[in-house]
């Protein structure tokens, strides 16, 4: 058999953190998801797959537009047309609220409506029958984990398919509230294949049984780069099963490292970015999709302070934005500049003390708790609980921030500029 792994379509995202980009490229990324769905029901049309699974957060939030409840709907109404059916459940963005009134979905859609695991038996067109437990979430975190509920492969169809919204166990328990599962106990449960949900990166725990996430079908942010889509799963009785990543996102998002060099001066800069953003047009032509493209000037200490003040304060970015435009083809656009500087200071080599100190703060911030305290309010914002959960789980913004934070601490030494020592390596 043959399936179609979809998850996390967030249609109704809101895109937030766009405000300094244009009315044209914000109205793109708010129907690029839409634009991602319709692609991947082409596809499993095109491809007559057997089943399609909708591995949760079908919409950005539990409160959804009528526009984006009708698109679904009517997506689900081809697939209907073609005789596929579908299974979906929901996640922490999309929960099912209590007395919610139920939807009435096309006949070939099942949907798992409970925070219980329950269970669906489909007999598909080829004479095979697959079976697939699942459940969905009924409030916005669920501790405690769902996989404990799921059985063991009860060997009464052709296959078993979990379908499970969440995320796996840390070390740190106060962060498991998405169904915390551990890879052992999926591949204990005998499963075919486990279609996976909530982590927006494709990505594969395990090869046999093949236990994936899908990642979302559409980047919303420039943490989320590169190629986005779902899985085509070939699940055989004699023979190794066949896993193939799809595209679908009209859009990627990609980030991109520049090393300033000695005595760069703003015209140095400007035509490395526009030589960058040449790739990416070339990129954008060959594949079809739109790219947004944020840019990282790394040793950025060797530019003149005046100018790191301007390329901070945004000036840089508004000038290369202006030379491009957003249109209803495909298109290439710079959207952020950042700087990353190097520097080391003599004082930490003279003076144990301050160093001592400097690289414990350092060592608190990459061990976790501290961190985790410092962001805890804002993770706790019922803005970003609501629409940007998963950042809390994002290792590369903790990365990023970390780095950000040593920079500011060093920077609240206050030395002098006679006692800095700039890196040139």
């Amino acid at each position: 058999m043959r399936l179609l792994h979809l998850a996390d379509l967030h249609l109704d995202s809101p895109f937030l953190g766009m405000d300094k980009q244009s009315a044209d490229l914000k109205q793109a990324l708010v129907q690029a998801p839409f634009t991602a769905l319709k692609k991947a029901v082409q596809y499993a049309i095109r491809e007559t797959v057997d089943l399609v699974v909708l591995a949760g957060d079908l919409y950005d939030t539990n409160q959804q537009s009528i526009y984006a409840q009708h698109f679904l709907m009517q997506e689900l109404k081809r697939l209907a047309d073609a005789e596929i059916p579908v299974v979906l459940c929901h996640g922490n963005h999309d929960y099912l609220k209590p007395n919610q009134v139920s939807i009435n979905y096309p006949n070939n859609v099942y949907a798992f409506t409970e925070e219980a695991v329950d269970y669906v038996d489909i007999e598909l067109k080829n004479g095979q029958s697959v079976r697939i437990y699942g459940f969905s979430y009924c409030n916005r975190w669920i501790d405690r984990e769902m996989l404990a509920d799921f059985p063991k492969n009860p060997r009464q169809t052709d296959f078993v398919i979990g379908l499970y919204h969440g995320a796996q166990k840390t070390q740190q328990g106060k962060l498991d509230h998405y169904a915390p599962f551990t890879r052992q106990t999926m591949i204990d449960k005998g499963y075919d294949y486990w279609a996976l949900g909530h982590i927006h990166q494709e990505a594969c725990l395990n090869q046999s049984p093949m236990i994936c996430y899908a990642g979302t079908i559409q980047g919303r942010n420039r943490l989320e780069v590169g190629p986005k889509g779902g899985y085509l799963v070939s699940l055989y009785k004699d023979r190794p099963n066949q896993l193939d990543f799809v595209e679908f996102a009209p859009i990627e998002w990609q980030i991109e490292e520049i090393e300033v060099q000695r005595h760069w001066q703003l015209q140095d800069v400007v035509e490395s970015l526009q030589q960058t953003l040449t790739v990416y047009q070339m990129r954008q032509e060959e594949t079809g999709r739109s790219q947004l493209l944020s840019i990282i000037l790394t040793q950025a200490q060797r530019l003149d302070l005046a100018l790191q003040e301007q390329i901070e304060s945004g000036e840089l970015e508004s000038v290369i934005q202006g030379e491009g435009s957003v249109t209803d083809q495909a298109f290439t656009q710079l959207v952020a500049v950042r700087l990353e500087r190097s520097m080391l200071f003599k004082a930490f080599e003279y003076d144990s003390t301050l160093k001592e100190s400097f690289q414990s703060a350092c060592h608190q911030l990459e061990s976790g708790e501290m961190y985790d305290r410092l962001m805890a309010d804002f993770f706790k914002h019922p803005i970003v609980k609501e629409r940007l959960a998963e950042l809390e789980l994002e290792e590369s913004l903790r990365a990023e921030n970390v780095a950000a934070a040593k920079e500011l601490m060093i920077q609240a030494i206050g030395f002098d500029s006679e006692e800095v020592k700039r890196d040139e390596n």
